[in-house]
């Protein structure tokens, strides 16, 4: 498998002008021909539509687009683009959406100034796909875990782990996309963003470590932090267990403990002083699977497990 050194290592990162320039699409060989007329999904700071990229000599492929917001409520719209770019071009492997390049959509009003992120489409909603599909749930939830033991590997935290960033293909294979919320270990230069979590997979130290601080919480169904806590791959290995247990049981983490209808703060504040899902209420999960969630979810990020141990066969997760 084609791999490339730690991101953290590399020497190569460049601003946004350069970034551009590197991993634009090159029009003479390659165009993206996109729907614009339906948001395919749409987070605070963009939206991503669904197209088909055509690269001369190769069979058309179906591809998805985001797009950053600009301008003057957005300053910082560029390094965000430059950071999610840097992240994504340098994974390559079976269960990472691959990254295709940039590309202008020259129709776009002026709050798109900036081009697309371009990526592969992937096609099923990962609890979709498992529920329809219960007798496959473990080994695509492996593929999650492979690629975020691959991603970590390099360096990288993904960030936001919940369930739909793990997406599966047409072949059911799990596939970890979006990297607008990665932080890169050890390396400046970019800013850091926390913006819309959901707190139902977030881990306590997203909130804040100090017991005197106050969890943020922006006030509607996602945690809105813009001053980005410390957080490392110890924060995916949690969010990780938490999608775990929503596709084994078939409902959200803390659907009994803080049921929709109750204020989110409530639940942030309830994960910040440690509480969690009480797994004796959660059908679908062995005796062992258990004792691996309760590890996975310690107060203490460094008692976590590894993802390189979640993924071990010999792990209690898998049986």
């Amino acid at each position: 498998m084609a791999s490339h050194p730690p991101i953290s290592r590399l020497q190569d990162v460049a601003p946004y002008a350069s970034i551009i320039k590197r991993f634009e699409i090159n029009r003479s060989r390659a165009k993206v021909v996109l729907d614009l007329d339906a948001t395919f999904a749409r987070g605070s700071l963009s939206k991503v539509f669904v197209g088909t990229i055509y690269v001369n000599g190769q069979a058309p492929s179906k591809v998805v687009a985001k797009f950053l917001h600009a301008g003057p409520e957005y300053p910082q719209s560029q390094l965000f683009l430059a950071s999610e770019v840097s992240t994504v071009s340098h994974l390559i492997h079976p269960n990472v959406a691959r990254f295709h390049g940039l590309w202008w959509q020259t129709e776009f009003p002026a709050s798109f100034i900036h081009p697309g992120i371009v990526v592969e489409f992937v096609d099923y909603d990962l609890l979709e796909y498992t529920k329809a599909r219960p007798g496959e749930r473990i080994r695509v939830l492996r593929g999650g875990v492979l690629a975020l033991q691959y991603i970590h590997q390099q360096g990288i935290t993904h960030g936001d782990v919940h369930p739909g960033n793990i997406r599966v293909d047409a072949k059911g294979n799990a596939k970890v996309i979006d990297f607008g919320l990665a932080q890169i270990q050890n390396m400046g230069g970019f800013p850091r963003i926390d913006g819309g979590r959901n707190p139902r997979y977030c881990a306590p130290e997203i909130f804040g470590s100090d017991e005197e601080e106050e969890p943020q919480w922006g006030g509607g169904s996602e945690v809105d932090i813009w001053e980005a806590k410390p957080i490392a791959s110890s924060s995916d290995v949690f969010a990780f267990g938490m999608v775990f247990l929503e596709v084994m049981a078939g409902v959200p983490p803390y659907t009994y403990e803080y049921p929709p209808n109750r204020p989110y703060h409530e639940l942030c504040f309830a994960v910040a002083r440690g509480e969690r899902p009480r797994l004796e209420r959660y059908a679908g999960l062995s005796n062992r699977q258990k004792g691996a969630l309760q590890r996975m979810w310690e107060q203490d990020p460094s008692a976590r497990p590894t993802m390189s141990q979640v993924v071990d066969m010999d792990s209690p997760l898998w049986s």
